[in-house]
């Protein structure tokens, strides 16, 4: 049986794995027996009444390493910090997965998946492969950048078999309280307006965080060794002025659009190039963008009227 680890199973991404790996146990692959990682204690209790195992406790904490269960095969490394100050993201991203990689060598775990993010990429008019660029401009990309460089190195002093690298555009979803997609949708259900900073013209390819899992799912099943990295991103590229225009179409109510009065935070226009998922993970975006929004919304009116 193979053991399998997902941090962060109490944030956004991994919550939304958990609540498939509960429809579907064997959604990582058949004879897997799955651990939970969250940081909060109350958040371990509640995930124990359910029947899970549960690992409790910050990622940066030296007794991580006493934690991991036996003979575990493989880590899905899905916690991490978005938005916050340089000393954040720096414990957050690269200090948790450093003290995640030192436990999983003394414990000879061989496996790990790792999201990262678009963000590492410098700038490009064109749909970028993982061969561009690599020039993050803001404390996030950096943190994650140092992240990946750090499970490289693991890979190749081959104190890691294979690591899968996962590079993914904005994430929007059901349940989601922070980024660009959160903050649009809570301005249109408070009647406030959507702030855009610059012109709005800057590109995105937001991605469910369905098609995320289902991403997630098919590296944890993939074979090999070494470092393996796939760009994930949407269907379909929109700017951000035309995202704040539909989500009001959907909500039903008149647009509403101001100028933040700040510069557009770069990089501008972000698409990726998604072949090389779709060949070796068969990977591809399934949910349209018109069709994730509507579920974001519904589910953000549905939580409104429960408070």
């Amino acid at each position: 049986m193979k053991k399998i680890l997902v941090t962060g199973a109490g944030g956004f991404i991994g919550g939304h794995l958990v609540d498939e790996l509960r429809i579907h146990p064997e959604y990582l692959g058949p004879d897997t027996e799955v651990f939970l990682q969250v940081q909060r204690e109350k958040s371990a209790e509640d995930l124990r009444r359910d029947g899970w195992s549960v690992v409790a406790g910050d990622l940066t904490s030296p007794e991580l390493c006493t934690q991991l269960p036996d003979d575990l095969g493989c880590v899905l490394h899905i916690a991490g910090l978005a938005g916050g100050s340089a000393g954040d993201l720096e414990k957050a991203n690269v200090q948790a997965t450093e003290n995640l990689l030192r436990s999983m060598e003394i414990r000879h775990v061989p496996e790990l998946v790792f999201m990262s993010t678009v963000a590492v990429y410098k700038e490009s008019e064109s749909p970028i492969s993982e061969e561009g660029e690599i020039s993050p401009s803001t404390a996030y990309g950096h943190s994650k950048y140092a992240a990946e460089l750090l499970i490289q190195e693991k890979v190749n002093t081959k104190a890691l078999r294979s690591a899968v690298i996962l590079r993914s555009n904005n994430i929007y979803g059901p349940s989601s309280d922070h980024g660009m997609m959160a903050a649009f949708m809570k301005a249109v259900r408070k009647g406030e307006p959507i702030l855009l900073d610059g012109d709005g013209s800057q590109v995105r390819e937001p991605v469910y965080v369905d098609d995320v899992v289902r991403a997630i799912k098919a590296s944890a099943r993939k074979d090999g060794t070494g470092c393996a990295i796939y760009n994930i991103s949407g269907s379909e590229a929109v700017t951000l002025a035309d995202l704040a225009k539909r989500i009001h179409a959907i909500a039903g109510k008149e647009i509403l659009v101001m100028p933040s009065g700040k510069p557009p935070v770069p990089p501008l226009s972000l698409r990726l190039d998604i072949s090389k998922a779709r060949q070796e993970l068969g990977w591809q975006p399934r949910v349209r963008l018109e069709d994730g929004l509507k579920k974001t919304w519904e589910s953000i009116m549905y939580e409104s009227t429960e408070l």
